[in-house]
C-alpha cells in the first residue's frame, strides 16, 4: 500500500471490505492509513451473507481519511478527477477503469460542466 501511494497518489482509493474474496474492514483500514488519501470509499461488501459487512465498522477504523459510504442506489460526486492512460498507445487502462467500476456497480458518468 505504501508503494501505491507513493507511485499513484490515489485521490480517493476505493477498497474492498467483504472480507470473504478480499480484505475485511481492519485490513481495509490499515490499507487506507497507508495510502493517505483524503477521501476512501468501500466496496465488494453486503450483497449477500458471506460478505455481509458493516462499512460503517471500516469507517471507525480509518484514522486518516474521510470514508464515504453510498447506500445500493446511490451516488456520490466526485470533482476533479483525472484519468492517467499511461501508455499512450494503449486505452486499456480506461477501459479497465471502466470495467473495474462496472463489477462495483458504480457508474462513471463524465460531464461537460465547468468545474470552478
Amino acid at each position: 500500500m505504501k508503494l501505491i501511494a507513493e507511485l499513484h497518489k490515489p485521490d480517493v482509493p476505493l477498497l474492498p471490505i467483504g472480507g470473504f474474496f478480499t480484505i475485511a474492514p481492519m485490513e481495509a483500514a490499515i490499507a487506507v492509513d497507508l495510502i493517505q488519501a483524503k477521501d476512501t470509499m468501500s466496496m465488494h461488501y453486503g450483497t449477500w451473507s458471506s460478505i455481509a459487512k458493516d462499512p460503517q465498522d471500516f469507517a471507525k477504523r480509518v484514522k486518516r481519511s474521510t470514508v464515504h459510504i453510498i447506500d445500493i442506489g446511490g451516488e456520490i460526486a466526485l470533482y476533479a478527477v483525472s484519468i492517467q492512460i499511461r501508455k499512450p498507445h494503449q486505452n486499456t487502462g480506461i477501459h479497465a477503469l471502466v470495467r473495474d467500476l462496472a463489477r462495483a456497480n458504480i457508474q462513471l458518468v463524465f460531464s461537460r460542466r465547468k468545474i470552478n
